[in-house]
């Protein structure tokens, strides 16, 4: 999701636009399946938001040294990949292409087997985002690759991908590398 996307018009800047992209981010992501995403019962709104507000300082320290670029996956890796290096790629989901079309062309099965093949012969270490689906089984296979798989409860109806507003998701994380398990996302 866009910043467009979430409210934020061509023309938003500065610190309300980021403060909405900010509750809008920490409002959507999801928990176990049991839990749901959103808002929650057993805490108040306004300790629940003091609590977001004094995590800022810990995200940011975390993030300190990160890069983040948006640019085609090919320049990107080509630019940074070495055997120093942690990728993390999030591309469209295979077989939900049509949720991005706003963001160009689109990204095609081409598109999808081009980062396969830069992926599995990358120097670095890799980590990559994916929904479940035979294509990813068929481009990234185990072993090299490690899978974490994680469902999501979704409780926000989304007509082009799920019409019904209670569904289960899961997650795909690879890796091209054992992390300690303490690293784990999920």
């Amino acid at each position: 999701m866009g910043l467009i996307q979430a409210g934020c018009g061509p023309g938003c800047r500065g610190d309300a636009c980021v403060a909405r992209w900010w509750w809008l981010c920490l409002a959507a992501f999801g928990r176990s399946p049991s839990a749901g995403f959103g808002t929650a019962t057993s805490e108040s709104i306004p300790i629940r938001t003091r609590r977001r507000i004094n995590a800022i300082g810990e995200a940011s320290a975390r993030l300190r040294d990160v890069l983040v670029e948006h640019a085609d996956f090919r320049v990107v890796i080509e630019r940074y990949d070495c055997p120093d290096a942690l990728l993390y790629c999030d591309p469209p989901y295979a077989g939900h292409e049509e949720l991005y079309a706003g963001e160009g062309r689109g990204f095609t099965e081409a598109d999808h087997r081009d980062l396969a093949a830069l992926l599995n012969a990358a120097k670095g270490k890799v980590a990559l985002s994916y929904y479940p689906c035979d294509l990813v089984e068929e481009l990234y296979p185990s072993p090299p690759w490690r899978r974490e798989e994680k469902a999501w409860l979704c409780t926000l109806s989304n007509p082009k991908s799920a019409p019904d507003a209670n569904y289960q998701r899961s997650e795909l994380l690879l890796m091209n590398y054992a992390p300690p398990a303490q690293q784990l996302l999920f």
